[in-house]
């Protein structure tokens, strides 16, 4: 399209085919195939007045709406963000098509057909600066030249650019992709033991573990949570949040007067409060074991059993 809009320009004049066939080393057949395709999507027409047949390669005229895609594409060819996506695709496709061969030189790729961004040809510093970009990101690997060597560096895909290039995804999706896998995975686990285990796994360290100690009122807070993800019926479920915020309220180290008693008024010494602490919690314990919400439900019931313990002096 752009090579008959620099020759046609805005005239209606025909234009022969038969340089863009040598221009292009194609035969004829190739040439008929690519006529037919612009022409079925309207933006040339064959030319049938004298000479249509041209020497070489037929004439065709450039429709407007041809002329309109070609300014199109002329201005894709100039925008430097376009050059730079291309550049970058470019070199991953070249390396692809090298596979098992020795490490290739830079400069060989300026003898490749991924050379030429709508017809035109990349510069040295596009290439130089695509290859710099896609070893940051980890997707190849550029070993430097010998001084006063002209063929550039040697480079070669690394294990993600392999990955990529035989992936069909997008450059932009696969590096996110990519970014979404590298990010730490947490996955807490409940363990029947006197406290909550939370491990921490890195994809690229050993684990972590670490332990927290949840008190009453902190009990209260992650079970008003996660009731509404149990599914108990409506009665059970306001009696269960009822009781949480109750846990909510509760402080041991405070007295009647300190507004820490929760579960009752005690007489300071902390003792009523406790029982009715363990007596909240037990209830609590049984609304939870006709849950419905399976996951949901064990992690409630080993919590909640686990405060009970350490209330009971377990």
């Amino acid at each position: 399209m752009l090579w008959l809009w620099e020759r046609a320009g805005e005239s209606h004049a025909p234009v022969g085919c038969a340089e863009f066939r040598a221009w292009q080393r194609i035969e004829p057949e190739v040439l008929a195939t690519l006529i037919d395709h612009v022409v079925a999507l309207g933006f040339v027409r064959r030319y049938a007045g004298y000479g249509g047949s041209g020497a070489g390669g037929p004439l065709v005229l450039l429709r407007p709406e041809g002329a309109e895609q070609a300014r199109r594409l002329a201005r894709r060819r100039e925008n430097d963000g376009e050059r730079r996506q291309y550049a970058l695709r470019a070199v991953l496709e070249w390396l692809r098509q090298r596979r098992g061969h020795t490490e290739p030189r830079l400069g060989e790729f300026f003898d490749s057909a991924q050379i030429f961004f709508l017809g035109t040809a990349l510069s040295w510093e596009e290439v130089s600066d695509a290859v710099d970009w896609l070893s940051d990101v980890d997707l190849l690997v550029r070993t430097e030249a010998e001084p006063g060597d002209a063929r550039g560096p040697r480079v070669s895909l690394t294990g993600d650019g392999r990955e990529f290039v035989w992936s069909g995804a997008r450059l932009e999706e696969y590096l996110r992709q990519r970014r979404e896998r590298a990010r730490p995975v947490v996955r807490t686990h409940i363990a029947r033991a006197d406290k909550v285990q939370i491990a921490g796994r890195d994809l690229h360290s050993a684990d972590v573990r670490y332990s927290v100690e949840l008190r009453p009122a902190e009990l209260g807070v992650l079970i008003g949570a996660l009731a509404p993800q149990l599914e108990l019926d409506a009665d059970s479920l306001d009696e269960l949040l009822r009781l949480s915020r109750q846990l909510t309220r509760y402080d041991p180290d405070a007295g009647p007067g300190d507004g820490g008693s929760a579960a009752g008024s005690g007489s300071g010494d902390g003792d009523p409060d406790d029982g009715r602490v363990r007596g909240t919690l037990r209830r609590m314990r049984e609304l939870v074991s006709v849950a419905s919400r399976g996951s949901a439900r064990e992690v409630v019931d080993v919590v909640i059993g686990q405060v009970l313990s350490r209330a009971l002096g377990g």
